[in-house]
């Protein structure tokens, strides 16, 4: 975590610096911190792969199956859209 601050710090618009200190507070069942992160990284690269991942991950670890949906959906479309 503190190597990821550091990133941070050098470079705010590292937006996976920001989606993997969300997975890291998800783990610890920091929804609040993790969702503040998701926020951060979605400013910076709303339709990257791995961030709608992780607010897939996210909404469906706080119950909100429907939107934990939509965002593997939107995650699925992203990655078909690269190839």
């Amino acid at each position: 975590m503190k190597y990821l601050k550091r990133i941070i710090l050098i470079d705010k618009n590292f937006a996976l610096a920001h989606c993997l200190m969300a997975e890291i507070f998800l783990d610890k069942k920091q929804y609040d911190k993790a969702h503040m992160k998701l926020q951060d990284a979605k400013k910076i690269d709303a339709q990257n792969s791995d961030i709608l991942y992780m607010q897939g991950r996210y909404y469906q670890e706080i119950g909100n199956m429907d939107r934990a949906i939509k965002f593997y959906q939107k995650c699925l479309a992203s990655n078909q859209n690269q190839e």
